[in-house]
């Protein structure tokens, strides 16, 4: 992590958080309204520098790197969902954010989003879900073998990592053919600091620890829609796509297929979550609809101010 700070200066503030460092970048100061937003499991703020800007214009906005991930150091707790909440309530409180927030979490950042409104409801003025449903994968085979795939995807990256091989592809200074397509779409201000996160072991060992204690936090999660209005009267808007998500990992299309059929209709259960809950679908959208229609997330942030 010392490279990647050292040639990267963080756009926000880093934190003392329960003895390591943490990163929140905000915009938009002295406004009524505070969002914060989640980014989702590998990925950090600067995922949300789009939609800041315009949300910045009428409401504080600030995104926060969960620890391991951009400029927060990893923390010697295990990535837990109860962890990693208390974490961000204490970074919140410490760069002076008290709150209610209009919580955004895109993906698995939703899902740790729902966990801190329902630890901390008095703290929350409304959620905005973005594609995320946040669903146990043991509930479905083919997901469960997805997640099992994508986490040995993540071990032999991390080792890559270990021994530098990505700076001998050039991965850091060019933008090299096996960059992530997402990257491609973030704020060309920032892409290249992203680009240097890809080299860091922690960035992969973050990654890996949350993905092993990803079961039981999705299942915490989901045990809330078996009771209706879990959140209560929280104002909610769930942002979804009916783009495929490409997640070949060399399963076979019929399982992927199943796995898009299994996340799109768990989308449609989020609205039980609230009495006062909106489902707006991004149909032209890929699963990173704050990058592919970030316009949409400012429109969400109007549209929770507005439920009030």
């Amino acid at each position: 992590m010392a490279n990647f700070t050292s040639k990267f200066s963080p756009p926000g503030k880093q934190i003392t958080v329960n003895g390591h460092k943490m990163h929140i970048y905000c915009m938009g100061k002295n406004k009524s309204h505070t969002v914060i937003m989640d980014a989702g499991v590998g990925r950090f703020s600067l995922d949300f520098v789009k939609p800041m800007i315009g949300i910045s214009k009428f409401a504080s906005v600030c995104a926060f790197d969960r620890a391991g991930y951009g400029w927060s150091e990893p923390s010697p707790l295990p990535r837990t969902s109860k962890n990693i909440i208390n974490e961000m309530a204490e970074l919140l409180k410490q760069a002076g954010k008290h709150g209610p927030y209009i919580l955004v979490g895109h993906s698995g950042g939703g899902m740790y989003v729902r966990i801190f409104a329902h630890y901390y409801p008095e703290k929350v003025a409304g959620l905005i879900l973005i594609d995320s449903a946040a669903v146990p994968a043991d509930s479905l085979p083919e997901l469960k073998s997805f997640q099992k795939r994508m986490t040995y995807q993540f071990q032999i990256m991390k080792i890559i990592a270990y021994v530098k091989f990505f700076n001998f592809l050039g991965l850091i200074d060019h933008h090299h053919k096996y960059i992530p397509s997402f990257i491609k779409k973030i704020d060309p201000s920032v892409q290249q600091a992203y680009i240097a996160t890809l080299s860091q072991p922690a960035y992969y060992k973050t990654i890996l620890d949350e993905l092993s204690h990803f079961d039981h936090s999705s299942k915490e999660v989901w045990q809330q829609l078996n009771h209706i209005q879990s959140l209560g009267n929280i104002p909610l808007v769930i942002l979804s796509s009916d783009y495929p998500l490409n997640m070949k990992n060399g399963m076979t299309r019929v399982s992927i297929e199943k796995i898009n059929r299994y996340l799109k209709e768990s989308q449609k259960k989020l609205l039980s979550l609230s009495s006062r809950s909106i489902h707006i679908a991004i149909p032209e959208s890929t699963h990173d609809i704050h990058l592919d229609y970030p316009q949409a997330i400012v429109d969400a942030v109007q549209k929770i101010i507005e439920m009030q």
